[in-house]
């Protein structure tokens, strides 16, 4: 199990990140020392109010720690937000390799030929401060929304390259 001082680090690291979280729309911080050490990061939606955004960050905390309760790790996703923290460093790391998952029953459509056109999104998404991009595109029958965001803590050519393979996965795995 976790060390009761681990534990009262990982109260530390949510209490800071959901206080901090609404100034500038992400927060990252550890705490403590040697294998005590947690690593935590928040960060919302490019989109979304910093009242939003708090409470989301909130809520996340509330569901890792009732699904997650004796985890040394762990990253939750909700539609707008991130929470992640870990007992090993991860800030600023480049995680190439990410599992795509699909959490709810919505079905996804990519063109038969492709999804490069929404390599441009992911482009916007790398090279602007907030690593946030949005994009409406008419096609023919239907209108996509697509929306595009890295955590700020890589650098911008990592970003891309994240979602060039996020692409390519969505495009193997997901078409019409």
């Amino acid at each position: 199990g976790l060390s009761p001082i681990y534990r009262q680090n990982l109260e530390e690291i949510f209490r800071y990140l959901v206080d901090s979280i609404p100034i500038m729309g992400f927060s990252n911080t550890s705490v403590g020392e040697s294998t005590d050490t947690i690593y935590g990061f928040a960060i919302c939606r490019g989109d979304i109010p910093a009242d939003i955004c708090r409470k989301c960050i909130a809520a996340a905390v509330e569901k890792v720690k009732i699904e997650c309760p004796s985890n040394s790790s762990a990253m939750i996703w909700f539609e707008a937000c991130f929470l992640r923290f870990s007992s090993k460093r991860f800030l600023g790391t480049f995680e190439p390799k990410f599992p795509i998952v699909w959490t709810d029953n919505s079905q996804l459509f990519a063109k038969s030929d492709g999804m490069e056109w929404v390599y441009p999104l992911g482009k916007e998404a790398a090279d602007n401060s907030k690593r946030f991009a949005t994009m409406i595109e008419p096609k023919g029958g239907y209108t996509s929304y697509s929306l595009a965001q890295c955590t700020i803590d890589i650098s911008s050519a990592d970003c891309s390259a994240c979602f060039q393979y996020a692409i390519k996965e969505i495009g193997k795995n997901h078409t019409l």
